[in-house]
Order: C-alpha cells, then sequence, then structure tokens
C-alpha cells in the first residue's frame, strides 16, 4: 500500500508504519491510496512531500475539474494530510487550502444525504397490523421488524445495531442494556469512536410496536441456534435451516 511505503521512507520503523496505519480503517487506507496515487500522476510521477499550498489547489482544483465533488476533494486534502506538513500543521489546515475548500462549497454545494422524511405513520401502521401476531411471521420478517423497531426507537444507524451483540446484553429489569465493544467511524471528525451503550425500553403502550416484546420474542427463538454461535444480534442465520419457513409456535 502507498501509504506504507511513504511512512518507511519517512523513516519509521516497520512495526511503527503499521501501528500508525492502524489509526485509519481499511476503506480510508483504500479511498487515500487512491487520491494519493492521483497527487503522484499529478506531478509527473514523483511523490511530492513538500509543495506549496497553490500546488496543492492546483492538485483540487483539476479534481474539480473533473467532475468530482466536495465531499471526494475533502478526501482528497485529508490523504494529503496524512504525510505533507505546513510548519507545525498538515498541509490541509493550510488558510489557503481551506479557503480553496470553502469556495467549492459555495460553488458546488454538497447535495443532502436524505432529502425526504418518512411517514413514521406508515411504518408502525404495518408492523403493527401486518406483522402481528409475531407467531404468524417467517424469520426473515421477524428479524426485519426487530431491525426496524430498534432504528426507531433508538435512532442509532445500521452500522451501529449491527454491533449489538447477545453476549455483551444485560438485563435491567424491563430494559436491556447492550455493551458496544467495538469501534465505528465517526464522520464528524473522521476518526474511531466508541459508542455509548444502547438502552432499549419498553413501551408498554402498545405491545404490537414494543422493541422489547419483539426482542424477547426474536432471543426465544432463536435460543437454540445462539447454544452454539455467539452472533450479533441481527443475524440473518443464512445457512441455519431451522430458522426458515414459518414460526409455528409461541412462548
Amino acid at each position: 500500500m502507498v501509504l506504507t511505503n511513504i511512512y518507511l521512507g519517512l523513516g519509521h520503523s516497520k512495526n511503527a508504519t503499521e501501528t500508525i496505519l492502524a489509526s485509519w480503517r481499511e476503506s480510508t487506507l483504500q479511498s487515500y491510496s487512491t487520491y494519493i496515487q492521483l497527487w503522484i500522476a499529478f506531478n509527473s510521477g514523483v511523490l511530492n512531500l513538500t509543495p506549496e499550498p497553490h500546488e496543492v489547489t492546483d492538485f483540487l482544483q483539476c479534481l474539480f475539474e473533473s467532475g468530482l465533488g466536495y465531499s471526494a476533494l475533502n478526501t482528497a486534502r485529508s490523504a494529503l494530510s496524512t504525510f505533507i506538513f505546513n510548519g507545525n500543521d498538515t498541509i490541509g489546515k493550510n488558510p489557503e487550502i481551506t479557503r480553496f475548500m470553502k469556495g467549492v462549497m459555495g460553488k458546488a454545494p454538497p447535495l443532502p444525504k436524505y432529502n425526504e422524511v418518512w411517514d413514521l405513520d406508515i411504518v408502525l401502521d404495518y408492523i403493527e397490523q401486518e406483522m402481528w401476531p409475531l407467531k404468524s411471521l417467517t424469520f426473515l420478517q421477524l428479524l426485519q421488524r426487530l431491525a426496524m423497531l430498534l432504528a426507531l426507537s433508538t435512532g442509532n444507524r445500521g452500522q451501529s445495531l449491527h454491533l449489538m451483540r447477545t453476549d455483551c446484553m444485560v438485563t435491567q429489569g424491563k430494559k436491556y442494556k447492550f455493551d458496544i465493544t467495538v469501534p465505528v467511524k465517526n464522520y464528524a471528525d473522521a476518526g474511531d469512536v466508541h459508542l455509548q451503550n444502547i438502552t432499549l425500553e419498553p413501551f408498554d403502550q402498545n405491545k404490537k410496536i414494543c422493541p422489547v416484546v419483539t426482542l424477547q420474542y426474536y432471543l426465544w427463538f432463536t435460543q437454540r441456534v445462539r447454544k452454539t454461535q455467539i452472533a450479533n444480534l441481527c443475524n440473518s442465520c443464512k445457512n441455519v435451516r431451522d430458522l426458515s419457513g414459518h414460526i409455528s409456535c409461541s412462548m
């Protein structure tokens, strides 16, 4: 990987380089490598470690004119900031470059990722009317119901829900608490952070849309598999034949 060679070339030992690279996710390193390769091509095949700010803005302008948007240019800036410094700070924080990025934002503001808001009544009505009683659901329907109620009741994103594990679950009265032990991507500062615990509380006003009721049934139904498989809570269990078909028994 190109960053490995860069840090080795800067004098870091192999072990130190591996530790430095561990500060980024694999997907981030792959994205950075793409833009570093473009930076090398922009400089006629030479890895320029000491560019002037205007050389960086020219590079970013080239990417901008090729059709890339603010998000891609910001990734490119971050990639260069991994090994290029301007004084005591990274090149990406240079005032000329930050001003350039504000200009990109002004000329081509990024579109919002989501431009519509769900009508939750439609979702909740479907869960209440079409996905009840629980014993009538297929395993896939039960899994989909649980995932949706987890998302709605906790406000967490999919990557967080994927990390909810039964071996990190604690019951506290009617509540269920999940310890999240794996760091996740923090898009605010492009680093990895540990999530706070996720707590699931009952919705006593209507058990048909209560996440705890669905969770308890799901745990009961999958308990024979989880005796031998410690899996994420929302595991699809695609290879488990005895979870296919319709649920034919009740608690």
